[in-house]
């Protein structure tokens, strides 16, 4: 069960155009933080650039989700 007063942990996989508008509005929504954004492209790096460059990258989906533990995906 997820604390109503902590964030939700988000990790984005895909970050083309629909990857793009869902790291978007979490990025923008207070209820969700970002742990992290997965790509095997440069997608992911041209868009955490353009949100200030804050996000964990990566390209392996697995790596991803044990180093992130996400509450959602």
């Amino acid at each position: 069960m997820v604390n109503k007063s902590s964030p939700v942990r988000v990790l984005v996989v895909g970050c083309g155009n629909m990857g793009a508008s869902h790291v978007t509005a979490y990025h923008n929504l207070k209820e969700f933080k970002i742990s992290g954004l997965v790509s095997t492209g440069k997608s992911k790096e041209v868009l955490n650039n353009k949100l200030g460059g804050s996000y964990p990258l990566f390209n392996n989906f697995k790596a991803a989700m044990k180093t992130t533990d996400p509450n959602a995906n």
